[in-house]
């Protein structure tokens, strides 16, 4: 069924495609077109910009749940000195549901920036926060906040950090630092009418200058891989990591989550934990009480639906600007040829 989603797709959207599904009753993965000089792999690995952002966010609220913390508790005590200066407390589920009422910051200002000037960024941030705003914002602010936790506590860069412990449940291709062991792929950019490659994107020394909330490095398979971890921990069966809350304590961020309008997406969503959530509010229909997140416009996309205890994840390499729709139908079909293959193999 994918392949007739990829003869779609390749050369008029994207010059390659990864994607990846599991069950509980099987798994199926397909790669087809280009990645660079070469044919798409498996294992190839791109940037996933976005998609990285709930890789973080989960190890910060692991740190939160060790240390005793409810949804409900103030995030300042977990951060460093320069960051436990806002005029108020604020919740801990709040922030990671785009509901702190934080300004937002802008991509540019995230990826021009070093740990250093990030963290500035975001106190300034924390400063503007003088009371609460029911209005959402999707926006990097919260995920800078998270690599100030996880490097709180850690001592260490969280790039790093997040390298060792998805090692140590040996997801292999998924990376926040150490991407020299990666197959690497670029990002395609379409320009009069031909595919050009983005060489910056696929530079390891350049994607190393970004926050581990944009700069994840993985395929399909691997992003798939870490989203099973995730239904694990759903399912009362610890990975045995701090890579995870458990899934109780997840369950209870999800809990608080609800649908709003975003002024910066412009159209009703909702977040929890450092998703999107549920999924249907981000252009997903086949979601069920699915969590998950999209990457580089929509190109990069991982879910998993908590009941049906089902993971996929979709990879385009390609960039072309204004066609979110056709992006979300594309995405819908190879969902939908995803799920076909699943029942064919169980």
């Amino acid at each position: 069924m994918m392949q007739s989603v990829a003869a779609e797709v390749i050369d008029d959207w994207s010059p390659g495609i990864q994607a990846y599904a599991s069950s509980p009753v099987g798994k199926v993965d397909f790669a087809s077109g280009s990645a660079n000089e070469t044919e798409m792999q498996l294992s190839t690995c791109i940037p996933l910009w976005c998609a990285s952002k709930p890789v973080l966010v989960q190890v910060a609220l692991a740190i939160a749940e060790a240390r005793g913390l409810s949804p409900e508790d103030d995030i300042t005590v977990l951060l460093p000195p320069s960051l436990r200066r806002p005029l108020r407390s604020i919740p801990l589920d709040s922030v990671f549901a785009h509901r702190a009422g934080l300004s937002a910051l802008r991509m540019y200002q995230v990826l021009c920036t070093n740990v250093a000037g990030r963290r500035m960024l975001a106190e300034a941030s924390w400063a503007a926060a003088a009371a609460p705003q029911d209005q959402a914002f999707a926006d990097y602010t919260p995920f800078v906040i998270a690599e100030a936790i996880v490097e709180q506590s850690y001592s260490a860069p969280a790039g790093e950090v997040l390298d060792g412990l998805l090692a140590s449940v040996g997801i292999e291709e998924l990376r926040f630092s150490n991407f020299e062991c990666l197959s690497l792929g670029w990002w395609w950019g379409r320009s009069r009418g031909r595919w050009i490659p983005m060489l910056g994107h696929a530079i390891p020394g350049e994607l190393m200058k970004l926050t581990p909330a944009l700069g994840g490095v993985g395929s399909a398979r691997g992003l798939g891989a870490w989203y099973e971890s995730l239904l694990q921990q759903f399912g009362g069966s610890s990975c045995g990591s701090s890579l995870f809350p458990s899934g109780g304590y997840l369950e209870s961020m999800l809990a608080s989550s609800s649908e709003e309008f975003d002024s910066n997406l412009k159209r009703v969503c909702g977040f929890s934990a450092g998703f999107a959530y549920p999924m249907s509010g981000h252009g997903v229909a086949q979601s069920g009480r699915s969590l998950g997140h999209s990457g580089w416009m929509g190109r990069v996309l991982c879910m998993a639906d908590i009941d049906d205890g089902v993971a996929v994840s979709l990879v385009l390499n390609g960039v072309e600007f204004d066609c979110p729709e056709a992006i979300e139908g594309i995405r819908e079909r190879a969902l939908g040829c995803l799920k076909a293959d699943l029942l064919a193999v169980s």
